[in-house]
C-alpha cells in the first residue's frame, strides 16, 4: 500500500491494542510537521533555496492537508527556514494529525470513533487495523538500525530519521543498552546527510533545554561525533 511518510509515521505511532497513540507526545509535534514537509519535498511541491523553503509551482491537492500546509507558507510575506517553519507549523499539529489519521482510516488502516462530551466538545478514539503494515514497518526500520548496510528508500529513511531525533525509538523496539551504540551510529549518519533531519534535531534539544527535560543519549552522541568532526 502506497503511504507517505507522515502516515507511516502515525501508523508506527498508534498503540497496537488500545485507543490512542502508544508514545510520549512532546516530541511528535515536530516529528509530525516535519513528516509533513518531507512528503511535500518527495512529492516536488516545495524546496530549499539558499536555507529557505521556497514553493515550486506544482499544487497539492486541494483538499489535501500538504495543501493547508503550502498556502501557508505561500501566504507568509517572509521567507523562512526549515526549522522555523517546523517549529511554527508544530503549535497546529493536532489538526493535521487528525487529517492524517482520517486519511490512514480511508485506507482501512485504523479505526476512528467519533465521539461529543457532554453532547458540545468534540473527541476522537483511534483503534489501529493495519496490523501486519506497522509490523512489517517496524521490523524495516529497526533491520536498517541494526544493520547499516541495509538499504532503505529515501523516505523511508528519512521517517527512520524522524523517529530516531524525535526519540521515538521505542515504537521499533529499540530500547535495550545493546541497541545504544547502533542507535547512536544511526542517528549521526542520518543527521551527517540530512538538512531537515539536523533542524529537527535543533529543535528538539533547545525544546529540551528550554523545558528542563533530559535530551536523548541517541541526540547526545549524535552531536557530539559532528561537533568533532566539524
Amino acid at each position: 500500500m502506497d503511504l507517505s511518510v507522515a502516515e507511516k509515521l502515525l501508523l508506527l505511532c498508534q498503540s497496537p491494542d488500545k485507543n490512542g497513540l502508544s508514545v510520549p507526545g512532546f516530541h511528535l509535534p515536530y516529528g509530525i510537521i516535519a513528516s509533513l514537509m518531507t512528503d511535500l519535498a518527495y512529492s516536488g511541491h516545495i524546496s530549499e533555496k539558499e536555507r529557505k523553503v521556497v514553493i515550486v509551482n506544482k499544487n497539492p491537492d486541494k483538499a489535501s492537508v500538504l495543501s493547508d500546509i503550502t498556502e501557508t507558507i505561500r501566504e507568509s510575506q517572509k521567507r523562512r527556514s526549515m526549522k522555523s517553519w517546523v517549529q511554527r507549523l508544530a503549535m497546529s499539529s493536532g489538526r493535521f494529525r487528525r487529517a492524517i489519521q482520517d486519511e490512514l482510516e480511508r485506507k482501512g488502516l485504523l479505526r476512528i470513533e467519533r465521539k461529543k462530551f457532554l453532547g458540545i466538545i468534540s473527541y476522537r478514539k483511534t483503534w489501529l487495523r493495519g496490523h501486519k503494515t506497522q509490523k512489517s514497518l517496524v521490523n524495516t526500520l529497526a533491520g536498517a538500525v541494526r544493520h547499516p548496510d541495509l538499504a532503505l528508500p529515501p523516505s523511508d529513511l528519512r521517517l527512520l530519521g524522524i523517529v530516531l531525533v524525535c526519540q521515538l525509538h521505542e515504537t521499533l523496539g529499540l530500547d535495550s543498552a545493546k541497541d545504544q551504540e547502533s542507535l547512536d551510529s544511526a542517528t549521526y549518519r542520518i543527521l551527517s546527510e540530512d538538512s531537515t533531519m539536523r533542524s529537527l534535531a535543533q529543535i528538539i534539544n533547545e525544546t529540551d533545554m528550554a523545558t528542563g527535560q533530559i535530551p536523548s543519549t541517541v541526540n547526545q552522541a549524535a552531536f557530539y561525533q559532528l561537533n568533532s568532526s566539524s
